[in-house]
């Protein structure tokens, strides 16, 4: 009865790890405005943490294809769409704004670079 028990609880951890998304925060370079990320973005989250009035583009560099739309979120919730691999989003308020990319059949690995001007 007991390794039922643990059975169950490893089962329950492996569906729960892999249902929360895994956040990634963007950081640039010294100097840079830019950022990136390559490998599989299903179930991921990205942050950037940017000042009020400024600008964000966000560019899939391969297999834009794949890409569905991109999310984004600002710090106070507002939530704002764009069709296909390309965003530019000029920011209302300051803090962490959440990126969240969507693949097409869950098709989920890219080359996707990040900047904030």
């Amino acid at each position: 009865m007991k390794s039922l028990k643990v059975l169950a609880v490893c089962a329950l951890m492996v569906v729960s790890r892999q249902s929360f998304a895994q956040t990634t925060p963007i950081s640039f370079a010294k100097g840079s405005h830019c950022g990136s990320f390559e490998g599989d973005y299903t179930n991921r989250t990205f942050t950037l943490n940017t000042k009020a009035n400024q600008t964000i583009y966000v560019t899939i560099r391969e297999n834009a294809r794949d890409v569905e739309d991109i999310k984004i979120i600002d710090p106070k919730g507002r939530t704002t769409y764009a069709d296909g691999a390309e965003l530019d989003f000029t920011t209302k308020v300051k803090g962490v704004h959440k990126i969240k990319i969507i693949p097409y059949n869950d098709a989920g690995w890219a080359n996707i670079e990040f900047c904030a001007y």
